[in-house]
């Protein structure tokens, strides 16, 4: 299996930096794990670098269009409406240093949040929320205070290409990706995970919605996941950052929260501002946990993740007005039922196969069809289309980088691509992806 964070071959950029950084010529060379880090590889770099050379835009049509990145861009007009309204400011009492693990207003406007949408089996009190400046941070936080360096953490695949960043360059932490048959693990394979894991196994994180693929994971599944967890002791870390992103009218998202099957002590629900409120530049987010050994070593560590007081103080307003997050909400999941409802649409008439999504911001599509079947080396088949792709303006994340197993999966040749742009670069990237195809399906011909 391709792995979308390797270490780059020595004739690779990645492994000419860390020569450089072992400089003979004096200089004291840097640390083991920054060099270790240095070698960390995406493909996503890559379409990133092209990306910034060429940029779709008004004065460059022709430029790439980026659905790559996961970034809600449907309702920026009304965040900064909201905050340029009077709630975003500077005061003197914001200058002194505060409570770097959150103001008694963010955790109050957020446990509110959560009692009011999510009916939790028990309520959230502001106790149990720190806040931090995004989810990457509350990730990485986590990990280093479930897990001693080198331990791991069970993650149903496919998952989050980022992880693997979250997880490991700051918090050293394992992850063992399980892929099941059907693309959810059984309980017997996440059982012969944990058995088989090379270090000791301290949590199971679960990504509900889904990314990549944007579907909700049936309850069911999850209580069958938690009971399993339970049984071994270990914790469970809930990534919910799509919680509010539901936008498929028959579905309802149901958080671990809801749940009694687990100890509320060992499980502990990431959340953040970005995707659900489309401030993924502003950098907010939470770790919800009612265990107190967990909040206690986040409190030690909290300088290093901490938000500006005017900020926290900013979405503590922003959130505790609760008619205008009811209408945001709604408003939001109309816009991207509206962008979805059209893509498939346009994807079923260029007969590209895709994951039928109930949440989130993307479509995990599938273009096999581009991928010759005689291929003795599917990996590079898969990158030479991403890279045929780029060259045609379409940013899109290969499947690989999101840690399945696509072989048993019988997904090889899949794509995350984001459907939460403007509507006309949407539908200009799904314009040349469809030409892409067209002429892959004409080479097999011929």
């Amino acid at each position: 299996m391709f792995d979308c964070f390797r270490p780059r071959s020595k004739s690779g950029a990645s492994e000419s930096r860390v020569n450089d950084a072992w400089n003979e010529g004096g200089v004291p060379r840097i640390s083991n794990r920054a060099r270790e880090n240095l070698t960390f590889f995406s493909p996503a770099s890559e379409g990133h670098a092209a990306y910034g050379r060429n940029k779709y835009s008004a004065t460059n049509p022709g430029g790439i269009v980026n659905l790559a990145l996961a970034e809600n861009r449907l309702m920026h007009a009304e965040v900064c409406e909201k905050m340029n309204s009077g709630i975003f400011r500077v005061d003197q009492e914001h200058l002194p240093y505060g409570d770097m693990t959150g103001s008694g207003e963010i955790k109050s406007a957020i446990a509110s949040l959560f009692n009011r949408k999510l009916n939790p089996h028990s309520p959230v009190e502001p106790r149990h929320v720190v806040t931090g400046n995004g989810a990457t941070t509350m990730i990485s936080a986590i990990g280093q205070i479930v897990c001693d360096d080198g331990e791991s953490i069970l993650i149903p695949a496919p998952a989050y290409q980022s992880f693997q960043r979250d997880f490991v360059m700051l918090s050293r932490v394992n992850l063992v990706y399980v892929t099941g048959l059907d693309g959810l693990p059984s309980v017997e394979q996440l059982d012969d995970a944990y058995k088989s894991s090379p270090t000791p196994a301290k949590a199971l994180l679960i990504c509900n919605p889904n990314n990549p693929t944007g579907q909700l994971i049936p309850p069911g599944v999850i209580r069958a996941w938690l009971k399993w967890a339970k049984m071994r002791g270990i914790h469970i870390i809930a990534d919910e950052v799509y919680m509010f992103s539901v936008w498929d009218d028959g579905k309802e998202f149901e958080s671990v929260l809801s749940l009694n099957e687990y100890d509320p002590e060992s499980m502990h629900i990431i959340w953040s501002l970005s995707k659900d409120f489309c401030m993924s530049g502003m950098r907010g987010a939470a770790i919800i946990s009612k265990n107190s050994d967990v909040l206690a070593a986040y409190d030690k560590i909290a300088y290093y993740h901490c938000l500006p007081r005017s900020f926290d103080v900013a979405l503590a307003r922003m959130l505790s007005d609760s008619a205008w997050v009811d209408a945001f909400i709604e408003t939001n999941n109309a816009r991207l039922r509206g962008n979805f409802t059209k893509a498939m649409r346009l994807l079923d008439s260029s007969k590209v196969p895709y994951t039928r999504p109930d949440a989130g911001l993307f479509l995990w599509i599938d273009l096999s069809c581009c991928i010759p079947m005689d291929t003795s080396d599917k990996t590079e088949a898969v990158m030479g289309l991403f890279r045929r792709l780029l060259k045609k303006g379409v940013f899109i994340m290969p499947g690989n980088c999101f840690f399945a197993d696509q072989d048993l999966m019988g997904q090889t040749g899949r794509f995350r691509m984001i459907v939460s742009s403007p509507w006309e670069q949407v539908q200009l990237a799904l314009e040349r992806l469809s030409e892409v195809v067209h002429d892959s399906r004409s080479e097999w011909v011929l």
